[in-house]
């Protein structure tokens, strides 16, 4: 029986040593992230904070965070979409920001409605990301919605 144990307590080691390294993988995939979501979060919030206090009847737009997108995923990516609907319905573009860890890949894209060309708007390391563009991008979209409000 002593061989037939130490088998199973072999087999048992080498089990738990390999769930070990997968979790230790899951928290360090998700620590490689966090600078992403600590980059754009805030500043989504931020805007949602100032749509909502600036809001009134015929000019009330709200943030959509899982707009319906169809295209290819990289499974090693973490996106991010956001889309303004303002209170006429009128379709506005969906905001797609995105971060690849393994290649420290920042992206930020526009959707446009009617299916028309996607548009890059920044693909650049992360760390080269700056808060301004990321507002610049949020501020583009909130004037889109609020032109399409008033026209729409």
């Amino acid at each position: 029986m002593g061989r037939f144990q130490q088998t199973i307590d072999d087999a048992l080691a080498a089990r738990k040593q390999q769930q070990e390294a997968k979790k230790r993988a899951e928290e360090d995939a998700k620590r490689a992230i966090l600078p992403f979501y600590n980059k754009v979060i805030p500043i989504l919030n931020e805007a949602k904070s100032d749509l909502d206090r600036a809001a009134t009847e015929e000019a009330r737009i709200e943030i959509n965070y899982q707009p319906n997108v169809d295209f290819r995923r990289d499974p090693d990516t973490e996106f991010i979409f956001f889309q303004l609907r303002p209170n006429t319905g009128a379709p506005t573009s969906v905001y797609r920001f995105s971060f690849n860890p393994q290649k420290g890949l920042f992206g930020e894209n526009r959707h446009p409605p009617q299916g028309r060309r996607i548009e890059t708007l920044i693909q650049d390391p992360i760390d080269k990301v700056t808060d301004d563009q990321i507002v610049e991008i949020v501020k583009s979209a909130i004037s889109e919605a609020y032109t399409l409000g008033q026209t729409g």
